[in-house]
């Protein structure tokens, strides 16, 4: 099975001030056009509420919500967390100015620990924020031991690390959404092709729709070698994902 660890959609089709097409009928011919079976769509600033009452309409049950936490709503998690009845939850720190090791949104992360939310926590830090990316992230996955999360985009330009930083922890998993689309063709490349040969159960592939798509993805591992037909078998396109966030 093939499933996009992460993908975005807009009410209106805008993505931010781009002229990308961030809409629904685009996602959806692109799933199709591709053979994706599903994917769990992340919220953006002012979209959970749409992207919500999508997925509702919807048939496909391998399109799964995951909210986005925006600064407003850190205070009234309880109500934040079922209104959207969702397993899962996106951290974004830019979005939410913040730095991970900031104590509230530490806070956060024991509240979704102590009532087993999945995190997608977004590691493309604003620098000027957060000093030292690989630390924090490797002090989140030593002090919430029992919280499953979604490094998504695996720590971008400190992949490598990120992944040897998290080695013994089961409950993290690497997306490489984006992160392997922009930079396959620079030194992370070979760094994604040693994560596909030693840490292959604990990585996912998607595409950061709108950002890219399916056909960015396999144009990428084209370039790298890789064989679609034994990343599936090894679970990296969707298996292993679909396994984490225990959805048959």
């Amino acid at each position: 099975m093939i499933f996009d660890s992460l993908a975005h959609i807009t009410h209106n089709g805008k993505w931010f001030h781009t002229e990308i097409d961030a809409s629904a009928s685009r996602l959806e011919n692109e799933l199709k056009k591709n053979k994706v079976s599903g994917a769990i769509i992340s919220g953006t600033p002012n979209e959970n509420d749409f992207c919500l009452n999508y997925i509702k309409t919807q048939k496909n049950k391998h399109l799964i919500f995951a909210p986005a936490l925006m600064s407003q709503d850190i205070d009234k998690l309880d109500i934040f967390t079922e209104k959207y009845a969702s397993r899962l939850i996106k951290l974004h720190p830019r979005w939410l100015n913040t730095d991970v090791e900031n104590k509230i949104f530490q806070d956060v992360l024991s509240y979704c620990q102590d009532n087993q939310i999945i995190v997608l926590l977004c590691t493309v830090f604003d620098r000027s924020i957060s000093q030292n990316p690989t630390y924090s992230l490797a002090k989140i996955s030593k002090n919430f031991p029992d919280l499953k999360i979604i490094f998504v985009h695996g720590g971008n330009t400190d992949i490598l690390s990120v992944a040897e930083s998290i080695r013994g922890n089961q409950n993290i998993i690497l997306d490489l959404s984006y992160t392997l689309s922009r930079f396959y063709d620079s030194s992370i490349g070979l760094d994604i092709n040693y994560l596909i040969r030693n840490f292959d159960k604990r990585i996912c592939i998607g595409t950061d729709f709108p950002e890219h798509t399916y056909s960015d993805v396999y144009k990428a591992l084209k370039f790298l070698n890789q064989d679609l037909c034994a990343l599936e078998d090894k679970g990296i396109l969707g298996k292993n994902l679909l396994q984490f966030i225990e959805i048959e």
